[in-house]
């Protein structure tokens, strides 16, 4: 998970893999303006709806079409070295919750 700065805002990037090797890369506007933006890379998810609800936290709805897959909060925490993102399934036919923690890490870019 990268955040990285763009000259419109923050650009968010997921990567991840499957267990069977699997690499999907997910990006998208981050911006916590209540406003839905689209979603690329997913084949789950068209659109995110990112609003703030404090200095540091967040909550979002994840979509697709018009339905409303999951919702997420994130908080990090008031040094900024952590960030915990809570997903709560929103259909039907699942109901799981799961909590992850980030460490903040620099990363370094090589110049050329």
């Amino acid at each position: 998970r990268t955040y990285s700065k763009q000259a419109d805002g923050i650009e968010a990037t997921v990567v991840t893999t499957s267990a069977d090797g699997t690499v999907r890369t997910m990006t998208y506007p981050w911006r916590a303006d209540g406003k839905e933006y689209p979603v690329k890379g997913s084949p789950l998810l068209d659109t995110i709806v990112l609003k703030k609800i404090d200095n540091l936290t967040a909550e979002a709805t994840l979509k697709h079409g018009d339905k409303v897959l999951a919702s997420e909060r994130r908080e990090f925490s008031a040094d900024g070295k952590t960030m915990s993102i809570t997903v709560t399934d929103a259909t039907p036919d699942h109901s799981v919750s799961s909590k992850a923690v980030y460490e903040k890490r620099k990363v370094s870019v090589e110049k050329k």
